[in-house]
């Protein structure tokens, strides 16, 4: 991007005036920001410095890490990605926890734990305590449809009438790492 804004954009600029084109106001400000970071190269780089520095640092903070979670669910192809992925590694971790015998509460709160994005973690402590109360997975899980994609819950909600839940979980988990790979 910092190339393009150097070397492509002052091109494409030169061109745009010589044909005397009024040019859109989202297409003058990056004019303008190739035209600052050509003049005054030595500013550009500290307020690139800075703004990197600032983010890593925002990062490492509970604010910072929240707004990362919630960016990578509502960004546009970013979002969709996020859900295969955790939905693949909760299909997948829960599968071999219920196969080994581990009960589903502990089963749950340790793919809690497991989960990075905090949305997940969250709406999992939720389920743990609907399972609790005698509601299934399935029902449990349907009040997230922003973070489970509808087939999850669909799929549970089968294999929690069919007595096979860790059979189609395996399954789940397959079909969606095979949609992120």
């Amino acid at each position: 991007g910092i190339l393009m804004m150097l070397f492509v954009v002052p091109t494409l600029a030169k061109t745009f005036k010589d044909l005397g084109v009024p040019l859109p106001l989202s297409t003058r400000v990056i004019i303008a920001i190739a035209e600052f970071g050509i003049n005054y190269w030595y500013l550009f780089i500290a307020i690139i410095s800075g703004l990197i520095y600032s983010i890593v640092i925002s990062l490492r903070t509970a604010v910072g890490k929240n707004l990362m979670d919630m960016l990578f669910l509502k960004l546009p192809l970013i979002g969709s990605l996020t859900k295969k992925i955790n939905s693949a590694r909760f299909a997948r971790t829960l599968s071999s926890l219920l196969e080994g015998d581990v009960p589903i509460l502990k089963s749950l709160e340790i793919i809690s734990k497991a989960i990075p994005n905090h949305y997940y973690k969250d709406s999992l402590k939720t389920v743990i305590t609907e399972v609790q109360k005698g509601k299934t997975l399935s029902e449990s899980l349907e009040k997230y449809p922003e973070l489970y994609p509808p087939l999850v819950t669909q799929m549970i909600a089968v294999g929690e009438e069919t007595g096979a839940v860790s059979d189609i979980l395996k399954r789940l988990a397959i079909f969606f790492e095979t949609e992120t790979t």
